[in-house]
Parts: structure tokens; sequence; C-alpha cells
């Protein structure tokens, strides 16, 4: 009887050490999963971002304030939010208004302390990404490793009562070392010489204006004067890949299946484009989660294409070249970017 009680105090002793060891695997693993969660991934959770706000190595720059009205991040941001606003990424350019501005966004970096080893969390509105996917994409041109995008937005962080501040935090200034990613811009003269060559050289240009616009059978805003899209190009509005209510993204799976319907496999080389470079911005952050190496922004964009008296497609698929008078610039028509 006694070696009996002593057995079943062995064994009930195994079978406590062996439940111990095993819960503290499960919990070391969970650690270790919310802790490397979305580090190298294009977008970044609400709890993600929370159990990092802390981590000296995240930067977060906040993209609510688009046009200058706006004074959203004076409101409240999440705490250390840097303020970025719209002139960091977009400038004039040669007369070509709305382009990229390697000085100015490297001057804007430095000046707020964030360096090329920062993990970058940009942060905006749900219902304005292409100000946010624009930031990504620059960054990415910059050459920048670590950058990602809080889905969901600023809306879902303050539906998740998550700490809100109207403190602006304070980053010594430092130098950004560049290591310029030619292959995530495209040109318009490159696309002009291959015109009629898509296929043969596996390119998909992809325009991401409102459906009426790539149709031809409306004015995109300060280009008032030309109807049509660039030839052989094919339209994907960019809120396609986002759900409706919450303005999240879709699933993996459901932007892979919309993006194998419009022909945009990893196969090809893809550029995409808009108005600005805004909209289109947002199909190139889609094409980044799904792993896509071979994509680029076309920054100049629309504006540029007819600025510049290249070919356009008309409703009918008729190619002319318009001549056309430039306009000015409003920063306040750009579309929340």
């Amino acid at each position: 009887m006694k070696h009996l009680k002593s057995y079943l105090v062995f064994t009930i002793l195994i079978m406590f050490t062996i439940v111990s060891c095993t819960q503290m695997q499960e919990t070391e693993k969970k650690q270790s999963s919310s802790d490397n969660e979305s580090v190298s991934q294009v977008l970044v959770t609400t709890a993600w971002l929370a159990n990092n706000l802390s981590n000296a190595n995240v930067r977060i720059i906040d993209r609510q304030d688009t046009i200058p009205a706006d004074n959203f991040y004076a409101q409240g941001h999440i705490p250390g939010a840097i303020h970025m606003r719209t002139n960091a990424v977009k400038g004039t350019k040669v007369d070509v208004r709305e382009m990229l501005i390697l000085k100015d966004l490297i001057v804007f970096l430095e000046k707020n302390g964030v360096t090329e080893k920062n993990h970058v969390i940009v942060v905006g509105s749900a219902g304005k990404l292409p100000a946010v996917s624009r930031v990504f994409w620059a960054l990415e041109y910059l050459g920048h490793k670590k950058v990602s995008v809080l889905d969901g937005g600023i809306e879902k962080w303050k539906a998740e009562n998550r700490p809100i501040t109207t403190d602006t935090p304070q980053f010594a200034p430092v130098t950004y070392n560049v290591n310029l990613q030619r292959s995530k811009k495209v040109t318009g003269e490159e696309i002009y010489e291959s015109l009629g060559l898509f296929d043969k050289l596996n390119i998909v240009v992809v325009d991401s204006r409102k459906p009426p616009e790539v149709k031809g059978v409306a004015y995109s805003r300060n280009t008032k004067e030309v109807l049509g899209k660039v030839p052989g190009s094919t339209g994907l509005m960019f809120m396609a890949l986002l759900q409706p209510e919450t303005k999240e993204f879709k699933s993996a799976d459901q932007i892979q299946m919309i993006f194998n319907k419009h022909g945009l496999t990893k196969d090809k080389t893809i550029y995409v484009m808009c108005v600005s470079g805004c909209f289109g911005s947002s199909v190139y952050l889609g094409a980044r989660m799904l792993g896509y190496e071979n994509v680029a922004l076309y920054d100049g964009s629309w504006i540029e294409w007819i600025n510049k008296g290249y070919p356009v497609e008309d409703k009918t698929g008729a190619i002319s070249t318009p001549e056309i008078e430039t306009t000015s610039a409003d920063e306040e028509t750009s579309e929340g970017c």
C-alpha cells in the first residue's frame, strides 16, 4: 500500500511537471509570436502596435492631416506618433505637380529622428488609405527595410479604446542613409517606350483612378482637358482590396483572386498609377502584402502623362496624342493624399 501511494504521488508529480512545461512552452511561443508578429509584414495590427509603443526602434508616422485645413493630429494621435503633412511626400518637379521630392522626405525623416534602421509604422484614417500607402511606397523607394501600415487606421485604434494623446514627441535629429531602390518607381518615359509591347515585355499597367475616368467618360481632377487612359492599361480601383465596412484589407486570398482576375500575377512586371501616385500606391501596397517584388509606382501618373503629351486611349479604343494647356495646382484637390 505504501509503495502504491508513493507511485501515485510520483505519477502525479510527473504529470504536473509535463503540464507545466507544456504551458510554459505555449506561453513562450505566444510571447515570441507577439514580439515578432508583423515585424516583417506589410500590415501590423492594433494589438501589435499597442504592445510596441515603448519599443525604442519603432517610429510612428501620422498621416491624418492630408490637406492644409486638417487638424486631426492636434486633436489626438497615438503616443509617440510623428506628424507628417502632405508636402513631405508631394511637391512640384520640373513643372509636374504632386511628385515625390526625395530631398523633402529625407529632411523630414532626419529632422524627426527616423533612421533607415527604425521600424516605421504609418498611421492614418482608414478612409484615406492613399495618404498612408504613398508614404509606405516612398520609404520602400528610399530602401527602408522595415515599414508597415496600421491596418484599420486610427479609427480602429480609437474604437478599441487604446491610448490617445495630444503631446508632440521630441526625437533628436539623425542622419538617414539612403539605399535607393530605383526598381520601385517607373517613369512615364519608360511606359511610353513600352507602349504596344506590354504582352511581349510581360508588363501590366494598372490604373487606379475612378472607373469612369479609366473608361474615358469622366475627367480626372486637375486634368480637365483629356479623357481616356494610358493605351493598353487596365483599371483596378484600390477600394476593391478593402472591406467595405471597416476599410481594413481583405484577406490575402481574396486580394490574390482580385489580382488574378486583372492579370496581376507574380510573373508580371506591374506598373501602378492613378492621377498623381496616391490611389495607385494603395494597389502597390496590396501587391507588397502578397509578396510581389516586380511592382513599381508611376509617380507622375495621369497628371504627368497628359502634361508630357503622351498618347491616350479614349472610350472607343482609339489612340491619339492630345494637345493640352496646363492648369494651376491645388493641394486641396489631391483627394486626401
